[in-house]
């Protein structure tokens, strides 16, 4: 975005967020505050938001919840989904949000791809973030694979620019130096191509078996290594 904006310095770029079920609850505040890179804004006008945790609790980080007019009364020939996104007009939305001091709101996650490693929450799209500010990095998706010690451990699989000389091992030691050691990709799969579903968006879980797969034979290279 910000190179955007010093390529064509008449344009503003900005940030939104919103679904189908409850329209778009973030917006500029209307007393004219700048938002911050990285936030679509503050709850709109008529919007109530809560952010919960996995326990339904209050929480400055957690699912944002959202109730206004907007939001859909039902999913179609679906009791169940209903019931489950849907409670005395509060849509849970799946996502992750964190807000700060000011009132705005930060987007982390999806609720499914949030995972723990050794006690720390890491979210694949802060680790993607990350390796997207890396200037050989095209695109990026993290998932978690399993280790015998930690439980799961972020893996990256990486698209570079063409005659991009950076290899799997700088990746890793860019994001030890930029980022929280614990949520650095412990395997980096540089890629012509990422795993792509029917709406042309990554398969997230068709990446997260892949690397799951090639993290398992690595760590099995490197035990018959050790033995020899």
């Amino acid at each position: 975005m910000d190179a955007v904006e010093r390529a064509l310095p008449h344009v503003k770029v900005s940030e939104s967020y919103g679904l189908t079920e409850g329209g778009s609850p973030l917006r500029p505040p209307i007393d004219g505050r700048p938002v911050p890179r990285g936030s679509p804004g503050v709850p709109a006008p008529e919007i109530e938001l809560r952010l919960v945790d996995a326990d339904g609790n209050a929480a400055e980080e957690g699912e944002l919840l959202i109730r206004c007019p907007y939001v859909c009364l039902g999913y179609y020939n679906e009791p169940e989904t209903t019931r489950a996104k849907l409670t005395d007009g509060w849509l849970h939305t799946g996502d992750i949000f964190s807000k700060d001091r000011q009132g705005f709101f930060y987007f982390r996650s999806r609720v499914d791809d949030m995972f723990s490693c050794s006690g720390e929450n890491v979210y694949p799209k802060e680790v993607e973030n990350l390796l997207f500010a890396h200037p050989d990095v095209v695109n990026a998706v993290v998932a978690a694979v399993p280790h015998p010690v930690k439980g799961l451990v972020p893996a990256a699989m990486v698209m570079l620019r063409a005659g991009a000389r950076t290899s799997a091992d700088d990746l890793k030691v860019y994001c030890l130096n930029k980022g929280p050691a614990y949520a650095h990709p412990r395997l980096v799969e540089v890629v012509d191509t990422l795993p792509l579903n029917g709406a042309g968006k990554i398969d997230r879980g068709v990446a997260q078996a892949k690397l799951a797969q090639a993290y398992a034979a690595s760590a099995e290279q490197n035990f018959l290594r050790d033995l020899h």
